[in-house]
């Protein structure tokens, strides 16, 4: 099998989404904060993990009124 991968025109035409620009450009400048696809550089904190834990075991998150 060849790698004949064609695209239309009109899926050519389709512009870049700004979030996409963004992380284009992001990568020009050292340093700098990757948010633009909600990718945490860091693990959520204790009391955060702790506090979802308690909320799920009392049934404060179930939608349920």
């Amino acid at each position: 099998m060849g790698n004949n991968l064609r695209i239309s025109n009109r899926v050519m035409q389709i512009q870049k989404s700004a979030i996409h620009e963004m992380t284009r450009l992001s990568k020009e400048v050292e340093d700098v904060a990757f948010l633009s696809w909600a990718k945490p550089t860091s693990d959520t904190p204790e009391y955060i993990k702790d506090a979802a834990i308690f909320a799920i075991k009392e049934g404060l998150v179930s939608g349920a009124s």
